[in-house]
């Protein structure tokens, strides 16, 4: 195109002062409405986030069957490397998962409970069984409206900062930290999964 088409067309193409004054007063109104709702959004967010240790919520269920899964643990030790051999493989012993059929009295969708362990849990047992009920949410910067989440560029800690927690609905498979076996009021005995992580 040439020099004299170009500024045609550019010529052609204005607005009034009055016109672009109009244009650039609703960018602002829709920039100032992006952030107001960005920080009602925080706001709601920080009134409903907890502790996660207060998102462990208990469980009143009855066992309906009891499944045990063994897993073989391979280990392989670094230092015994060496240039063109392979690594000797070392094994480590079982790591045994009990799968849970339930039915929960308040939580009728809940039907399976994992727990990672071997506990002398049967069928028709009633238990105790805590379970994480915490849900991560991000902050969002409220003077920021143009959002850049999924940026592969950054990592979502990177991009969001530290997640908050909050109680998210019971899902049909949950996992346990702990279990408790109970009869009547009377805890008979408490199984702990030490290898449980807060996501």
């Amino acid at each position: 195109m040439g020099s004299e088409n170009l500024q045609k067309l550019l010529l052609e193409s204005t607005i009034s002062e009055e016109e672009l004054k109009e244009k650039l007063d609703k960018i602002n109104q829709s920039i100032k409405i992006a952030i107001e709702k960005r920080r009602r959004d925080n706001q709601e967010l920080l009134n409903a986030a907890k502790p996660k240790e207060e998102l462990i919520i208990s469980l009143n269920c009855h066992i309906l069957s009891a499944t045990e899964f063994y897993k073989d643990i391979d280990l392989q030790i670094g230092s015994e490397f060496r240039a063109g051999a392979s690594i000797p493989t070392y094994n480590a012993g079982q790591q045994t998962t009990l799968e849970l059929m339930v039915d929960c009295y308040k939580h009728p969708e809940l039907k399976t409970i994992i727990f990672f362990g071997n506990p002398g849990l049967e069928t028709d047992d009633h238990i105790k069984a805590y379970v994480f009920l915490g849900e991560a949410k991000y902050l969002t910067d409220a003077a920021d409206i143009f959002d850049f989440s999924d940026n592969p560029m950054f990592s979502k800690e990177a991009k969001m900062g530290d997640p908050l927690y909050i109680l998210r609905e019971v899902k049909e498979k949950e996992q346990a930290l702990k279990i408790e076996k109970v009869r009547g009021q009377r805890i008979l005995k408490t199984y702990i999964d030490s290898s449980f992580k807060f996501p």
